[in-house]
């Protein structure tokens, strides 16, 4: 009998012990599933109630909705200045990125680090803000750019930034980095055996150029003129800033109307889904474009980790003086002249000794403009929002990719479907689901947490796949095989070798959500503020001072986070190595 009970202990505590290896064999798989269904719910349902929505009527369906949008001559004006602005905003940061991507990747250029640096820059400058800081410069009246002109011409009037080709001339300056970006890794990566093959042949630098370097960069160049379209199509701070005093209306201003009390969501709805289904249609062109043909290079030995830089001699200077204007009217202009006016009563009198004053920053600490709180909840969104995009999608990636889940196409298609949608669009089908029962989240910090997690899935995906595939799946396999379960894996092999590029990613998703406004614009109310929301609100005031001094402020707590942030991914990649 006693052997009888030790052997039935023995047998329970065999199935036990397998019970609980297959547990925590199975807890990587529900995390991951977890993860991925987050995404499915944050994604999916802003979209299809905004469908609903811009089809229901009072009698069930109806296109009401889009008859009473679309035959307003006003939206149709809308439409035609959005669609002149994103075309010539994607040109103009095509022409001004491609040829300042050539000069810092491929040549000898002067201030090679400067310029990319300055590039990258352009991302803690906010576009509302930069659009505030050429108010002070091209104001027609009291613009300091104008005023040097109109001393220097003796013309009685300068140059009106309050325009659609102001407007545009803005956007150009914040949209170039997106061509620069992807074009200069694009042509860094060309491997410098094909140009010392065509070197060998005869051909001229200028003939390599133009039949070896660029056509390599061709889906960069597409890439970055498409992200430019799609940035002047859904930019809201520019053209409301300074759009609207002109009376010029885009898209985005046009569909922030709807939101005037009392609210028309049907008809703000009605407006959103062709602009949807238009930046779909333009994504699957671009697709097809690229798909059409091949741009890898398979190369061997040493020459792909080589880069050929053409030198420029006596052309050096000059070819870098005129580049260097783009960053200096894109962030160092801008940004001098807010911090001129940050220490000023008032901007319009100049800069001399009994104008200046610190009163503007004693006012963000004392909080009388009401400011600095919403600096605080800014601050506290973009980190739970990079955390949690960074968690969520790094699961979904693992998911994906090793094939731990079932249709990962699908959840990588969830993931970067927000690439496709425009803040203010989220924004309203957010507004249309959290205003209601059950659950009411409009009026807190809750829906701005969403908003921004679900807006910038994206780059978490992109950046997490693109880590993931530098850690070959056979060091993965070498733990489990030695019996540690998925998540121990990751935790101890995957995780400490994305360490990197995590940071990296969290740091642009929270550089991105501490300035957000397209979405938050319509989603916050009186006592949920955020930065950006503030600060526009001292804008259209005319408080411009108070205005320079706040986005000094944020802009120096964002180099602050980033320069620690940039220290720290330094450090990790020196003990890596």
């Amino acid at each position: 009998m006693t052997a009888a009970i030790g052997g039935l202990a023995g047998s329970s505590g065999q199935v036990i012990h397998f019970v609980l290896r297959w547990l925590a064999a199975q807890a990587g798989r529900v995390v991951c599933s977890v993860a991925s269904l987050a995404m499915v719910a944050l994604v999916f349902p802003p979209l299809l109630w905004l469908t609903y929505l811009s089809v229901r009527g009072d009698s069930g369906f109806s296109t009401e909705h889009f008859v009473a949008v679309f035959s307003d001559p006003g939206t149709l004006e809308a439409i035609k200045n959005t669609v002149v602005v994103a075309v010539t905003v994607s040109l103009g940061a095509t022409l001004l990125g491609v040829p300042l991507a050539w000069a810092v990747s491929r040549t000898d250029i002067p201030l090679r680090r400067t310029l990319y640096a300055l590039a990258v820059g352009s991302f803690v400058l906010p576009p509302f803000l930069a659009a505030s800081a050429w108010i002070l410069l091209g104001g027609p009246n009291a613009g300091l750019l104008n005023r040097i002109l109109m001393h220097l011409t003796g013309l009685p009037k300068g140059l009106n930034i309050f325009s659609l080709g102001g407007m545009a001339f803005v956007m150009i300056l914040h949209a170039y980095p997106l061509v620069f970006l992807p074009v200069a890794g694009a042509l860094w990566s060309v491997p410098a055996d094909l140009e010392d093959a065509a070197q060998n042949l005869g051909a001229p630098y200028w003939k390599r150029l133009k039949d070896v370097t660029l056509p390599i960069a061709r889906p960069a160049v597409l890439v970055g003129m498409v992200l430019a379209f799609f940035e002047a199509l859904s930019e809201y701070g520019t053209p409301a800033v300074l759009g609207t005093p002109a009376s010029v209306r885009v898209f985005t201003t046009e569909l922030a109307t709807y939101f005037q009390y009392p609210p028309m969501l049907g008809d703000a709805a009605a407006l959103a889904l062709p602009f949807l289904i238009a930046i779909i249609l333009i994504q699957t062109l671009q697709r097809r474009l690229l798909g059409e043909r091949r741009y890898t290079t398979i190369t061997g030995g040493s020459g792909g980790s080589r880069t050929v830089r053409a030198a420029l001699g006596a052309w050096r200077w000059p070819i870098a003086i005129p580049l260097l204007l783009v960053p200096t009217f894109a962030v160092i202009l801008p940004g001098l002249v807010l911090a001129a006016a940050a220490v000023t009563r008032a901007w319009g009198l100049g800069l001399h000794l009994d104008n200046l004053t610190l009163d503007n920053f004693r006012g963000l600490v004392t909080g009388a403009l009401g400011v600095a709180q919403a600096m605080v909840s800014s601050i506290a969104l973009a980190t739970v929002s990079a955390t949690c995009v960074m968690a969520l999608t790094l699961l979904a990636v693992i998911g994906a990719k090793r094939a731990i889940l079932r249709g990962g196409r699908f959840y990588a298609t969830v993931a970067l479907a927000p690439y496709s949608v425009p803040g203010i669009v989220f924004g309203v089908g957010l507004f249309a689901i959290y205003i209601r029962p059950p659950l009411m989240l409009y009026g807190t910090l809750w829906i701005l947490l969403i908003a921004y997690v679900t807006r910038y899935l994206p780059i978490g995906y992109v950046v997490c796949d693109a880590g993931l595939e530098q850690v070959h799946a056979d060091m993965e396999n070498a733990g489990r095989t030695l019996g540690a379960s998925l998540l121990k894996t990751v935790k101890d092999i995957t995780f400490p070798l994305l360490v990197p590029t995590l940071i990296g990613g969290w740091m642009l998703v929270f550089l991105l959500s501490l300035s957000e406004f397209s979405s938050s614009v319509l989603l916050v109310s009186a006592n949920t503020q955020v930065a950006a929301t503030a600060m526009y609100n001292l804008q259209a005031t005319g408080n411009f001072e108070a205005l320079a001094a706040s986005g000094v402020v944020l802009i120096a707590i964002a180099l602050v986070i980033f320069g620690v942030i940039q220290l720290i991914t330094w450090r990790l990649r020196r003990w890596a190595h």
